[in-house]
């Protein structure tokens, strides 16, 4: 199994998919130097920068197929590895992902699924996006107005 960012940085995960009754080794993928201390897998693999995502998705299947991995829990670009899970599949590596390629996308916006959230009735936390450091300022501002803070 290779273990991505994000899901392989969680204390305690990689010992709970060793205990599982299935066997095989532990291949953990994140941008560290060094694996986290807590995750002591067999192999540790460093992650390629994820400036270009579909470069990240690429380096990640063929991590999968040079470590004859069976199974690849990803960790980040959800709706990119979603979208190729056929090309993950080819490789040997079933993509452990409970999530279609367009809910994914969803899940990885905040703003976005806070709407979503909200338009189902779903308390979420109010969210203000912002792309500029005035922009930070403002949404600050209006936070503290409400009381948050």
């Amino acid at each position: 199994m290779v273990l991505g960012r994000g899901v392989a940085n969680h204390p305690g995960l990689v010992d709970a998919v060793r205990a599982a009754p299935v066997g095989g080794r532990v291949v953990v993928a994140a941008h560290h130097t060094a694996p986290p201390a807590e995750a002591a897998p067999e192999v540790f693999l460093r992650e390629p920068p994820c400036a270009d995502p579909d470069a990240y998705v690429s380096a990640c299947v063929a991590a999968c197929a040079a470590w004859s991995a069976d199974v690849f829990w990803p960790g980040r670009e959800l709706a990119r590895v979603a979208e190729r899970a056929a090309v993950f599949e080819s490789a040997g590596a079933r993509v452990l992902l409970a999530a279609s390629a367009a809910v994914a996308d969803l899940l990885d916006d905040k703003a976005r699924f806070a709407e979503a959230a909200l338009a189902l009735g779903v308390p979420a936390p109010r969210s203000i996006v912002f792309d500029s450091a005035a922009g930070f300022e403002l949404a600050r501002e209006a936070l503290l107005a409400e009381g948050a803070g």
